[in-house]
């Protein structure tokens, strides 16, 4: 799928909308330096492809790009960090 991936700042996600569906990687500003990665979302319909693989890569050079770190709650943001040494060096779990 070549879908966009948008990211909505006010919104706090970052989505694409496909087949008029819509799948997202929810956060939340925790401080000057830290988001929060709470929860990705991809319809049922839309599962089985990389759209929440596409949406967390997106978050996190969207963190890298702001100098944010990056707290991953949300399990699925917590297994591709596992995957993804780039991932872990953005990764705190701190929380405020």
């Amino acid at each position: 799928m070549s879908a966009t991936i948008q990211h909505d700042e006010r919104a706090q996600k970052f989505s694409v909308v496909v087949e008029s569906q819509e799948a997202y990687l929810d956060y939340a500003v925790r401080d000057e330096t830290t988001l929060e990665f709470r929860q990705t979302f991809v319809p049922e319909a839309l599962r089985g492809g990389d759209l929440a693989r596409r949406l967390v890569a997106a978050g996190f050079a969207h963190a890298r790009e702001r100098g944010f770190r990056v707290i991953p709650s949300c399990g699925y943001v917590r297994r591709q960090v596992e995957r993804t040494e780039e991932y872990r060096e953005l990764t705190t779990s701190e929380t405020t």
